[in-house]
């Protein structure tokens, strides 16, 4: 997975495209996916699929680190997530969306994650059960999950380094 900033430190996000076998179905995700055997690794992946997806050409050289590996609790058990973080030099750079993956994508500032905006509560039903989650509802869009962890992950940094710690 690929987490992409702007010079404006905007991040990328993308709403994965419907479909029937995947868990993630609609929701709100950063570029990525799994590593293929051609794949040097988890960042060649990321990069790959980024360019697949989005049509965003990344380089090592834009990767400013990894975030901590997650582990998908639902949908694909056994599945760990690992994310990083790259910078990009365009502000508006010009994407190509493969319509297969991706059915739009949707810039969102950390300014306003670092403020809480948007921040809220959700109720999801699994196994027949209700459950109360942590959601960030922006400009129509609900980023919540896999992904938001992902995101809490990139803030607490972000605060830690902040705060001089």
């Amino acid at each position: 997975m690929a987490a992409v900033f702007t010079p404006s430190q905007r991040l990328l996000l993308m709403r994965r495209a419907e479909h029937p076998s995947d868990p993630w179905s609609g929701h709100i995700s950063f570029p990525g996916g799994r590593v293929e055997p051609g794949d040097a690794g988890a960042v060649d992946a990321a990069i790959r699929e980024t360019h697949e997806e989005v049509g965003l050409q990344l380089t090592a050289d834009a990767l400013l680190g990894p975030l901590d590996p997650i582990a998908a609790v639902g949908g694909r058990p056994g599945l760990v997530i690992r994310p990083y973080v790259f910078t990009i030099e365009r502000e508006e750079p010009e994407l190509r969306l493969s319509a297969d993956e991706v059915a739009s994508v949707h810039w969102l500032s950390l300014r306003r994650l670092l403020a809480r905006e948007g921040r809220g509560e959700m109720t999801w039903s699994r196994n027949g059960r209700d459950l109360r989650l942590p959601c960030v509802d922006f400009d129509g869009q609900r980023l919540w999950g896999l992904t938001l962890a992902m995101v809490d992950g990139l803030i607490a940094r972000i605060e830690q380094s902040r705060s001089g710690g």
